[in-house]
């Protein structure tokens, strides 16, 4: 748990997610930053990844049980224990992203009286979803907006969405261009990706220097298209190809169809890493990536894929439009649609030569970096009471 040096009083910023592993990959760098004028603390459900986070950022932090689905009980419990947490802490901001995290942290800061409760709508989960569970992650995301003091969406779609299904009547808010943490253009840079790791790596795996890799980067769910994935793959019409899949196999909720597992452990080009803390290197020995996925709010591995010169193919997900903008760094796709991303990913290859790997990189450096993303953020900040 780091200690700032600071003797000055700072206004308290409660930074919130659900997990911890969240604050540790999503807010890298960031809590530092806004440490140098306030006093922030990062609050998830226990684990070992928000202990990490706090080493490495130098800032406080507070275990309160959250659980990610939806369970009335412990739901009452976590709201109970936020509520004692912000009643002794008495923050000035409370500011949250990812669904239950931020429900909850609405509510209870806003029962407390905390005078700015932000809310980062990151992504809407009732996209994919029909019926009555539909509409009640709709009153739900309804609820968390009307807590909130103050509403920011991580894209344009995202703030689209937000608009078109009355989720919010407060003003919604964009950092820049959007996302929620800008890329740190000196660590995804290919310049930095030792050489012989990537040897390594291509051992390892059974990568050949002829080989064409295709790379999907997050669980492997159905939500994130794989099934499609995996089927266009199998369609593909070209040789000494290989689908690299990096992320974890999640069998318990929303898991893959049966002949999908059966070919990811069967066909001897598609290969698996499981999660990766560092998935540099995994790029580095790719030549593009795909995210087939059904919804998302701004996907990272968009930035991290082009900040590391691979251009990319994605569905048309809130956020893809906003780094894929004039089809020279990549292909957006329908949805669902195993003909025709398989096309693209045809495509791709064929035309590979046509996608400039310095291009990728400036588009996303130019628009998405840290460097630019936090001032404009420090500056939202400011701006809430003008006196920091």
């Amino acid at each position: 748990m780091g200690k700032s040096n600071s003797t000055v009083t700072r206004p308290k910023l409660i930074r919130i997610t659900t997990i911890p592993l969240s604050l540790n990959l999503l807010l890298k760098n960031q809590l530092k930053m806004l440490n140098q004028q306030f006093e922030v603390v990062a609050l998830s459900a226990p684990g070992d990844d928000l202990k990490f986070v706090g080493m490495r950022e130098g800032v406080r932090t507070i275990e309160v049980p959250m659980k990610r689905e939806i369970s009335l009980i412990d739901d009452l419990v976590s709201l109970y224990e936020l509520v004692k947490v912000f009643r002794r802490e008495r923050p000035t901001i409370v500011h949250a992203n990812t669904p239950k995290g931020s429900l909850l942290s609405m509510i209870a800061s806003f029962i407390c009286g905390v005078p700015f409760r932000i809310y980062t709508v990151t992504g809407l989960r009732y996209e994919t979803e029909y019926g009555k569970k539909r509409s009640l992650l709709i009153w739900m995301e309804r609820l968390t907006c009307k807590c909130a003091s103050h509403v920011i969406a991580e894209s344009g779609g995202v703030k689209a969405m937000i608009v078109k299904d009355k989720i919010c009547s407060k003003k919604v808010n964009i950092i820049g261009n959007g996302n929620i943490n800008g890329i740190d253009n000196d660590f995804w840079n290919p310049g930095k990706v030792d050489p012989i790791s990537l040897m390594a790596l291509r051992h390892e795996y059974g990568i050949s220097s002829v080989d064409f890799v295709y790379i999907f980067i997050g669980r492997l769910v159905t939500d994130k298209g794989v099934n499609e994935l995996v089927r266009a793959f199998k369609l593909l019409d070209v040789k000494n190809s290989k689908l690299l899949l990096v992320g974890p196999l999640e069998s318990d909720l929303d898991s893959l169809d049966k002949d999908v597992l059966s070919d990811i452990q069967s066909n001897p080009n598609i290969l698996t890493s499981g999660y990766q803390s560092d998935i540099r290197s995994f790029l580095g020995v790719s030549n593009i990536l795909v995210l087939p996925s059904y919804r998302e709010g701004f996907p990272n591995v968009l930035l991290q894929a082009g900040a590391m010169g691979l251009p990319v193919i994605s569905t048309a997900v809130n956020g893809a439009l906003d780094v894929i903008v004039d089809g020279k760094n990549g292909k957006i796709v329908e949805k669902r649609n195993v003909v025709a991303l398989k096309e693209a990913m045809q495509f791709m290859r064929c035309n590979y030569k046509d996608f400039d790997s310095t291009y990728c990189r400036q588009q996303v450096i130019s628009r998405f970096s840290q460097n630019n993303y936090y001032p404009l953020l420090m500056n939202f900040y400011k701006e809430l009471f003008g006196c920091i």
